[in-house]
């Protein structure tokens, strides 16, 4: 039989938990349905859970459908615990979003959307509550395709719209006017590669459609296959009544057996397979069954054993922190190992510790979860805590890339780190990285480095916030044979961050919401006045006659508590729904970091500056007199204890000497005599009297033909001939401004390329070998020449630009150098001169 795990999402009150019932009640498990208004559902046994009339706390049960075997995963809906939503995603094979055919997509909707392309899942969509819809399936069809950009189709008349599923294929096309129809099985391999999506209407409470995509999970879904090797990955930990620990995890290889050693810590003491709040003990279950089992007490959610990898960072993170106020007489330690119990069954609730006043702060989604939380251990421990006024969770990046210098040199330690760091799109988190090449760093010292870049949660230098949306990437790094100890690369390392954060321009990140408002069409006014204060970017849509629809998005630190005003705003009956968007620019960045009043030059625990050693001691040195005292020259290339090198870049000297001689001539009389000794000194003593350098362009080739607009255009009919075009451009540059020109283009990885260098008039054009680039060759160059001429580097990429500076180079952008050059030949053709197109080297 095949066996799915299938997870039901939905926004809350879409009608989720009721789609969940009539599932059970098809597949058997239970007589009749529950309901959430009579408080017995058989997912949502919690008495929080009742009470409220939501889920809070994921759940599984099992059912059959014809020869299909269905693992049910019920998940919140409520934005407060979208965390428990998001961890179960990781063990899904397919995903029901279910719609309400009243409200149509919602907020969460689209963040759920937006999960699911996070984490690849194919999806079925139910929209129920068609008995009270107001729209017509046609009418809510065309709302989701706008809404969701996404190939839905409509499964509940299918035999209608099969020329809907053809058109998404251009060989499916070919197969259906050719058969007339489509095979099950493909509909299920388009379905599986998330390039259509079916749509069933219905209503879960009538019990209608429920048939019909029941019928279809077990048609248009797809099995996985299973290694032999073990592998389990963990989505969940909860502790019960008795205070045991149980992990949920789904075994994607294998089998895993009770008694059986999974870590070097410990072994399964006890097996089961969940069904609701029943557990059934079990002496051995197979790939792709979701189990419950106690073992060692180190595991924590999102945890791979065997094969199976660690969960990177969630996509959804709480934006708001709260102090926790103790009840008198409380034992604030065993409050914080309480507190620290529910972060393991929750990982996205984050505990911390003030290190002056002591203070317990928790991190958290909203109001709705601190209720649950409080209750919770209310329950456990008997005593009521409560919470202080939430505190926006801020982020910090960067604006453009800098290279950070850390160095530790107490007496009889030594260590230093150059780091670049580069901004990355919004949303992108930390992403790390190595250039330096084995050789010249001992390894074992590049991984030190490497593991005490992620270990920390680096702090910002406006506010304190943590760093995102960036790119650490180790560049150079230096060690002492006798004196360089592990724990000196971590200081170095993180001294290095800091230093560059503190020189970067520094970007205040805060958290958004997107919302919807729906009010009647009098109030506009009143509520563009609201979003206007805001900050708020936003659309309008007409919902009928008298009603209107506002969507968009805000900070939450301005909309937060924006429910009640917008009641009062709106006689009442205005509705709100909110949804995470995410980290942005805050547009009132310097206001917001005066308020919060961080000095980083001051922060003791996260030093900017560096330590040295001069006379048998250690001294400070302020951030911005690090490079003047630091060991290494800064540069992209990496370095070791010995003098900064280039030898990654295998440019043998020969070959530079060559380039060098073709743009200056020297070969063209080689039977010219040089100067005598005499007249050497005279020459020297000219250069002390700053004789002008003569200038050299050094230009990125295929830099250029990307960005400029003639080459760009045409390399895509002629690649050749765009690249002739750039070397003649460059060619009449070097001819109009009177200096030498080196094109370099590297080998864009071609294994037959061994690298030549083309000497012509004024200008050399270098092609690099293979696996060599560009860049690198760049950098030999400005390096090695820069002291015997005017270098200026034409390149539009950020990483060269960077590198130009930090070697006493001139940069000059493609779109610089382009504008210039149309200058120049417009000038010409005033002058009567004449450029010949088409030869290297233009003539005038």
């Amino acid at each position: 039989m095949k066996k799915i795990t299938l997870g039901i999402l939905a926004h809350v009150d879409a009608g989720k938990t009721t789609l969940n019932e009539a599932l059970l009640y098809h597949g058997g498990l239970i007589r009749r349905m529950g309901r959430v208004d009579h408080r017995d559902s058989f997912m949502d046994f919690d008495d929080q859970e009742k009470s409220r009339g939501i889920t809070i706390f994921s759940k599984v049960a099992s059912i059959s459908h014809q020869d299909t075997s269905l693992t049910l995963v019920d998940t919140p809906g409520h934005l407060d615990f979208a965390g428990e939503m998001e961890r179960t995603l990781s063990v899904l094979d397919y995903v029901v979003v279910v719609v309400s055919g009243l409200d149509g997509i919602q907020s969460h909707t689209r963040t759920i959307w937006k999960l699911l392309e996070y984490y690849d899942l194919p999806a079925f969509i139910f929209v129920s509550k068609m008995d009270i819809a107001i729209k017509s399936e046609a009418e809510l069809m065309t709302e989701m395709k706008s809404e969701l950009k996404a190939p839905l189709v409509d499964f509940s008349h299918l035999a209608q719209n099969q020329e809907d599923i053809a058109l998404l294929d251009e060989q499916l096309m070919e197969d259906f006017l050719e058969s007339g129809q489509i095979s099950e099985e493909r509909i299920a391999e388009m379905i599986y590669e998330r390039r259509l999506y079916p749509v069933y209407f219905g209503s879960a409470l009538k019990d209608q459609g429920v048939s019909e995509l029941l019928d279809g999970l077990d048609r248009y879904t797809l099995e996985n296959e299973y290694p032999e090797d073990f592998g389990l990955r963990i989505f969940k930990i909860a502790y019960d009544d008795s205070g045991r620990r149980w992990c949920y995890g789904r075994i994607t290889g294998g089998c895993l057996k009770a008694k059986e050693r999974i870590t070097e810590e410990g072994k399964v003491d006890e097996l089961c397979l969940p069904s609701g709040q029943r557990l059934t003990t079990v002496s051995e279950a197979e790939a792709g069954q979701i189990v419950v089992f106690r073992g060692p007490e180190g595991l924590q959610a999102g945890q791979g054993l065997g094969f199976e990898k660690s969960a990177t960072a969630s996509f959804l993170e709480p934006f708001m922190r709260y102090r926790v106020i103790l009840p008198p007489q409380c034992d604030r330690n065993q409050m914080l190992r309480q507190l620290q119990i529910l972060a393991q069954e929750d990982p996205q609730i984050q505990i911390a510790v003030s290190d002056q006043l002591h203070d317990i702060h928790v991190s958290l989604m909203g109001e709705i979860q601190i209720e649950v939380l409080t209750n919770i251990i209310k329950k456990r421990t008997g005593q009521q805590i409560a919470f202080a006024d939430g505190v926006i969770l801020y982020r910090e990046t960067i604006e453009e890339s800098v290279q950070g210098v850390g160095h530790f040199e107490p007496l009889r330690h030594y260590a230093e780190v150059h780091l670049r760091l580069d901004p990355l799109p919004r949303g992108a988190g930390l992403a790390f990285a190595n250039e330096v090449p084995e050789g010249t760093l001992a390894v074992n010292w590049q991984r030190l480095i490497m593991t005490h870049l992620q270990e920390k949660q680096h702090r910002g230098v406006l506010t304190r916030s943590p760093i995102t949306d960036m790119k650490i990437t180790l560049i150079a790094a230096k060690a002492h044979e006798k004196h360089t100890e592990g724990g000196d690369f971590r200081q170095a390392t993180y001294r290095a961050v800091r230093q560059g954060l503190r020189k970067a321009r520094s970007v205040l990140l805060e958290p958004f919401y997107g919302f919807v408002i729906e009010a009647e069409r009098i109030y506009l006014s009143s509520l563009l006045y609201d979003l206007e204060g805001m900050h708020a970017t936003y659309r309008i849509e007409d919902v009928d006659e008298q009603h209107i629809r506002l969507s968009g998005r805000a900070p939450v630190r301005l909309m937060q508590n924006y429910h009640q005003t917008l009641l009062s705003h709106s006689g009442g009956a205005g509705r709100l729904a909110l949804s995470i968007q995410g980290y942005d620019r805050c547009e009132d960045q310097q206001a917001i970091v005066e308020q919060i009043g961080y000095d980083c030059d001051r922060d003791l625990a996260n030093p900017c500056g560096s330590v040295f050693c001069q006379h048998g001691a250690g001294f400070t040195v302020a951030w911005d007199e690090v490079e003047n005292y630091m060991h290494l020259k800064p540069a992209r290339t990496s370095v070791s204890s010995a003098p900064v090198t280039h030898n990654r870049y295998s440019i043998s000297e020969s070959e530079l000497k060559s380039v060098i001689a073709g743009i200056n001539g020297r070969n063209r009389n080689p039977k010219k005599k040089g100067p005598s000794s005499s007249g050497r000194k005279e020459e020297k003593k000219k250069v002390v009297m700053k004789v002008k350098k003569p200038r050299l362009l050094i230009a990125d080739g295929y830099n250029l033909m990307h960005y400029f607009k003639q080459s760009s255009q045409m390399s895509e009919d002629n690649f050749d001939s765009a690249r002739d075009l750039i070397i003649n451009k460059l060619s009449s540059y070097g001819g109009y401004k009177d200096c030498k020109v080196i094109a370099v283009f590297d080998a864009y990885k071609k294994e037959d390329n061994y690298g030549h260098v083309d000497l012509g008039q004024g200008i050399s054009v270098v092609y690099t070998r293979f696996s060599q680039t560009a860049d690198s060759y760049i950098e030999k160059l400005v390096h090695d020449y820069g002291k015997d001429y005017e270098i200026t580097v034409a390149s539009s990429d950020q990483a060269v630009q960077n590198m130009i500076l930090t070697n006493g180079g001139l940069r000059m952008s493609a779109r610089q150098l382009e504008l210039e050059l149309d200058a120049l030949e417009e000038q010409a053709l005033k002058n009567n001169y004449v450029v010949r197109e088409g030869k290297q080297g233009g003539n005038r």
